[in-house]
C-alpha cells in the first residue's frame, strides 16, 4: 500500500508540473501573438523586387505567399511537389520592379478534366 501511495503521489506531482508547463506554454504563445501578426504583415512584396530576385526567392523557399498588389497576394511554388495531387503547375506572370510581366515560376491550379469521372 505504501508503494502505491508513493507512486500515486509521484504521478500527481508530475501532472501538476506538466500542467504548470502547459500554462507557461499557453502564456508564452499568447505573448508571442503580436510578434506573429507583425511577421504576417511582412509578407514579401513582389512589386518591390526585381524579376530575378522574385524568382530566386521562390526557388530558395519552395513555396511562398507574396503580395502582388495593394489588396492581393498569391502563392508561388518552385515545383509540383508543393501542389495537391489534383493540381498542376501553371506559370504566373506578375509585375515586378523592373518587368511588367515577370514569369515567377509557378502556381498550383486545378487540373483540367477531359471527361466527367
Amino acid at each position: 500500500m505504501t508503494m502505491t501511495k508513493t507512486n500515486n503521489q509521484a504521478s500527481m506531482t508530475r501532472r501538476i508540473r506538466n500542467g504548470g508547463l502547459t500554462a507557461l506554454a499557453l502564456v508564452t504563445a499568447i505573448a508571442a501573438m503580436p510578434v506573429m501578426a507583425n511577421d504576417a504583415q511582412a509578407r514579401p512584396d513582389v512589386r518591390r523586387m526585381t524579376c530575378q530576385a522574385a524568382r530566386n526567392f521562390v526557388a530558395a523557399h519552395g513555396s511562398v505567399v507574396m503580395t502582388t498588389g495593394q489588396y492581393t497576394y498569391e502563392r508561388f511554388v518552385s515545383s509540383r511537389q508543393y501542389c495537391n495531387f489534383d493540381e498542376e503547375l501553371d506559370t504566373k506572370y506578375v509585375p515586378t520592379l523592373d518587368t511588367p510581366r515577370c514569369p515567377i515560376d509557378y502556381y498550383c491550379r486545378p487540373r483540367m478534366r477531359l471527361f466527367n469521372d
